[in-house]
């Protein structure tokens, strides 16, 4: 393969995709490639989905510096600030031999993608992680000193739901707990926009409800207070 500039032969991959791929024999090894920016924070991820090997991956940057995961597990995951504009290529490997498929999730988590689903106070929405991997996106404008909680909840499958909000200088809150639900209870720091990553405690698939609550601060005061109108009976 040529890593820089990627081969012809690379798959364009762009943020928000999910997509499966094949290590077919015993040294196989896969290529994606995607345009990248300087202080951008993006999240790769390589799950096994079937087979015999453990799926690793590498991110090689513009001037060739590298960021790898290879550890023998069934997830291996990037998550890292960009330090670069440009084509940076994306290596997907396996850990010691053995052929099979996996999945390969790629998001942006500042600033958050365009696929991001976009979270209001008072929002409570279903969601699905479905295959092993898979991961969703949500975002939110927030204003420092406002309370929040964001609640997460199993509702089918085998997994178990885990949160982590990610602040707009790239610090974190996680709630990831081998439980049915997880939960963040909290001020937020500062101002801006924060992303929120659905995902699981450890693999499996599944269905999830996230429930969005500003408490008090600037968001609670956005809140449209619902309106209560009489019963009238007619007898």
């Amino acid at each position: 393969e040529r890593l820089i500039s990627p081969s012809t032969n690379a798959t364009d991959v762009s943020y928000g995709e999910l997509g499966i791929g094949q290590i077919e024999t015993a040294g196989d090894l896969d290529l994606f490639t995607f345009d990248g920016g300087a202080g951008e924070t993006v999240l790769l991820q390589a799950a096994w989905q079937e087979g015999t090997m453990r799926p690793c991956i590498e991110l090689i940057a513009p001037d060739n510096t590298r960021t790898d995961a290879c550890e023998n597990a069934f997830t291996n995951r990037i998550d890292t600030t960009l330090d670069q504009t440009g084509v940076y290529s994306v290596l997907v490997d396996v850990f010691f031999g053995g052929s099979g498929s996996y999945a390969l999730a790629f998001e942006r988590l500042i600033a958050p993608s365009s696929g991001a689903q976009s979270l209001t106070s008072g929002a409570y929405v279903t969601g699905e992680i479905d295959p092993v991997g898979d991961l969703d996106l949500y975002a939110f404008e927030g204003s420092a000193d406002d309370d929040v909680i964001l609640t997460i909840a199993w509702k089918s499958g085998t997994m178990r739901p885990c949160l982590q909000l990610i602040h707009p200088d790239n610090s974190r809150s996680t709630a990831c707990q081998n439980a049915f639900s997880n939960q963040l209870d909290m001020k937020l720091p500062m101002t801006g926009t924060y992303a929120v990553v659905a995902d699981v405690f450890f693999g499996g698939t599944g269905k999830y409800t996230l429930d969005f609550q500003c408490i008090t601060g600037k968001c609670a005061a956005n809140v449209k207070t619902p309106i209560y109108l009489p019963i009238i009976r007619h007898d």
